[in-house]
């Protein structure tokens, strides 16, 4: 890359292994809160910790990335338009059923009017919004926000199970903040990023390639900024390498 990237703040939240935060805390508004299914609120106070960590960077980009998007909210869209043969509707549910709920609402809380994008691309979700994140930075933007979430619904566990590929943990939400400047608190730099040439393994999961490889990517720049990992890490699954600077 002809430009330095940096990772400079992120944050994840892995319901199966971190439980849940308080929401209260997060999300202060009571009836946003209520209206927010799950993953959103999982997914937004995800977003907001990652920038809580860099006071005062204003992201010039919104990128969210998912395989399967709202599964609880769209199972619950579908269910209402059968159950009401597909009149009164109640709007609520389509409406944070769509893949780019989550960036929108990241956009409405923090008044951001920039750049928004959402990537649906099955496992390799993450890794496109990633590489679109470096192409503007790149470009000349300061700091790029990049989420990947998804969530497991009992519909989908029993779907993955029948087909003997179901991963416990393969539901939550990891934000990465990548900018042109590093931060104290996370020296991390991406040196080498060439997504094109990473395959995808047949052995992966169905469609949580894009999720497992956040997280992936997130507990290594920890172990980098936490001195507990070697200066440089590579990360095949992604076609990454990172380094603490």
């Amino acid at each position: 890359m002809d430009k330095e990237i940096y990772i400079s703040s992120f944050f994840s939240i892995r319901p199966s292994t971190d439980g849940e935060p308080d929401y209260r805390e997060v999300i202060p508004n009571a009836n946003m809160r209520r209206r927010m299914g799950r993953i959103v609120r999982l997914s937004v106070a995800s977003a907001l910790k990652c920038l809580e960590n860099v006071p005062g960077r204003i992201p010039d980009g919104v990128l969210t990335a998912t395989a399967l998007g709202c599964l609880e909210d769209s199972e619950k869209f579908a269910s209402e338009i059968m159950a009401r043969e597909e009149s009164m509707l109640n709007p609520t549910s389509f409406i944070y059923s769509t893949f780019n709920t989550v960036g929108g609402q990241i956009a409405l809380m923090e008044g951001l009017k920039t750049y928004n994008s959402t990537f649906v691309n099955g496992a390799a979700s993450f890794s496109d919004a990633l590489l679109d994140a470096c192409l503007l930075v790149g470009e000349g933007r300061h700091n790029v926000l990049v989420l990947a979430f998804d969530e497991i619904i009992p519909t989908s566990k029993a779907v993955l199970e029948r087909m003997g590929r179901f991963s416990p943990g393969s539901e939550g939400a990891v934000a990465f903040l990548i900018s042109d400047i590093p931060s104290e608190s996370c020296p991390c730099r991406i040196s080498r990023f060439s997504p094109a040439a990473a395959p995808v393994s047949g052995e992966r999961p169905l469609l949580s390639g894009s999720i497992e490889s956040a997280f992936l990517l997130a507990r290594e720049v920890g172990n980098l900024c936490s001195g507990t990992a070697f200066r440089e890490v590579s990360l095949p699954s992604l076609d990454i390498v990172i380094e603490r600077i």
